[in-house]
C-alpha cells in the first residue's frame, strides 16, 4: 500500500459509515507495519468478542484449560465452552489482568452488555499482538487460531483472502476483527459499528461492514499485486 491508497481507503469508510453509528477501524501490515485507524480509542460495545478475549487471556493463565474449550468458544461462540473458560478466570480477574496488561478492553460474562463489555479498536490490536507472539502456550494459541480459522459465523467484512477472524454482533453492534494472512502478507484488520438509531436494521449494517471489507481487500490487492 502507498499513502495515497491508504488515505482513499480512509475516505471511503468515512463517507459510508451510515447515520447515528460510530465506526472504529485498525488495520496493521506486520510487513510495512503500516497502520491506518478511524476513531482507535473509541470505546464499543463488544458483544461476541469478548469470548475471544477471554480465550486469550486463559490461555496465558496457569489454570488448567481444555484446548476444544478455546477453539469452540472462537469457532462456534459456544456459551458452555464460554462459561468453562469463566469457571477458570471469573469476569473480576479477566478484567484485572486487562488493566495489568494497560490493555483498553473490558469484558462480562455477560456478552449483550453494552456497558461493562466494551473495547477500543487500538485495544483489541493489544489483544490480537498477545495472540499473535506473547502467549505462553503454543497449543493453545493454536487452538484459537483455529476457530478463527474455521469461524462458522460468515458475517463482517467477508474477505475471500484466507481470512482468521472473530465476529460479535447484537442489536445496534457489529463487529469484525482478525488476520488476513497469505504465505507472505500478514494484516491485522479489525472493524467496530455501533449504531444508536433503531431504526437502521442489523442487516443494513452488515451490508456496510462487508462494502469496507472489499475496500480494504482492494486496497491491499493493489498494493501488492495479489492476484
Amino acid at each position: 500500500m502507498n499513502l495515497r491508497e491508504t488515505e482513499k481507503l480512509k475516505r471511503l469508510i468515512t463517507e459510508q459509515v451510515p447515520a447515528n453509528t460510530l465506526f472504529g477501524f485498525y488495520l496493521y501490515d506486520t510487513n510495512s507495519k503500516e497502520t491506518v485507524t478511524i476513531n482507535e480509542d473509541e470505546w464499543f460495545p463488544l458483544a461476541s468478542v469478548a469470548k475471544w478475549i477471554t480465550s486469550i487471556l486463559v490461555s496465558r493463565s496457569n489454570y488448567s484449560v481444555v484446548n476444544e474449550d478455546l477453539y469452540l468458544a472462537v469457532c462456534e461462540h459456544s456459551h458452555e465452552s464460554y462459561m468453562n473458560l469463566i469457571e477458570e478466570l471469573p469476569e473480576q480477574y479477566l478484567n484485572e489482568s486487562l488493566a495489568r496488561l494497560n490493555v483498553e478492553c473490558k469484558v462480562s460474562d455477560q456478552n449483550r452488555d453494552k456497558v461493562n463489555n466494551i473495547g477500543t479498536p487500538k485495544g483489541l490490536f493489544q489483544m490480537m499482538d498477545l495472540l499473535l507472539h506473547e502467549s505462553s502456550k503454543p497449543d493453545h494459541r493454536e487452538a484459537i487460531l483455529k476457530g478463527m480459522k474455521n469461524q462458522e459465523d460468515p458475517d463482517g467484512f467477508r474477505f475471500s483472502l484466507p481470512w482468521f477472524h472473530m465476529t460479535g454482533g447484537l442489536e445496534g453492534v457489529c463487529n469484525d476483527i482478525g488476520i488476513i494472512k497469505t504465505d507472505d502478507l500478514q494484516f491485522i484488520v479489525i472493524g467496530l459499528l455501533h449504531c444508536q438509531d433503531p431504526s437502521v436494521e442489523w442487516t443494513e449494517l452488515e451490508k456496510f461492514m462487508r462494502k469496507i471489507g472489499e475496500a480494504v481487500e482492494t486496497c491491499i490487492n493493489k498494493g501488492y499485486s495479489i492476484r
